[in-house]
């Protein structure tokens, strides 16, 4: 048995003038992960982590189109992911290797801002007519798993995850 504990913490500063609007400010990010190996095979591991976003950051095709009058706003994106799972370590069975892992997530994000676009055709050419903030949260969880065969001369990997989401904007 061991466990391993890995902590992090990250200052992320933000800066951004649109016409007359004018953000700046920082937000502290930690993360924290760790991992139990059960047996020499055998592994358990959680993670959970956040960062953040200022609302300067975006797409240079949105960025070349924000029109005069649009007023910017003040919150960053906030989010959060966290995820748990067991993982089988490299086994060899008949001269092949096998690895394999499962596990549950659940990713949040908090004041999502939101660009909206007037106009037909590609985002590239729609002016941006307002930025805002999302008021409700968007969540995303579900199940991810993965199972690795691996020869001398190949591997294949095979993978699922299925999950769920709320409050998607609607754009």
């Amino acid at each position: 048995d061991s466990v391993a504990l890995t902590a992090g913490m990250r200052r992320d500063r933000y800066h951004t003038v649109y016409g007359q609007d004018d953000a700046a400010g920082w937000i502290l990010s930690p993360n924290l992960q760790g991992q139990w190996q059960l047996t020499s095979h055998w592994q358990l591991f959680a993670g959970y982590g956040t960062s953040a976003r200022g609302f300067g950051t975006m797409p240079v095709h949105f960025a070349r189109n924000i029109q005069p009058n649009v007023t910017a706003p003040i919150k960053p994106e906030r989010a959060q992911q966290q995820e748990a799972g067991i993982r089988l370590g490299q086994l060899q069975i008949a001269g092949l290797g096998l690895s394999a892992d499962i596990s549950y997530f659940k990713n949040s994000l908090r004041d999502f801002i939101i660009y909206q676009h007037g106009g037909s055709g590609g985002l590239g050419n729609r002016p941006v007519t307002s930025i805002s903030n999302q008021a409700a949260s968007i969540t995303f969880a579900g199940v991810h798993s993965k199972l690795v065969l691996q020869g001398q001369q190949w591997s294949g990997e095979l993978g699922f995850s299925q999950f769920t989401s709320r409050n998607l904007p609607l754009l």
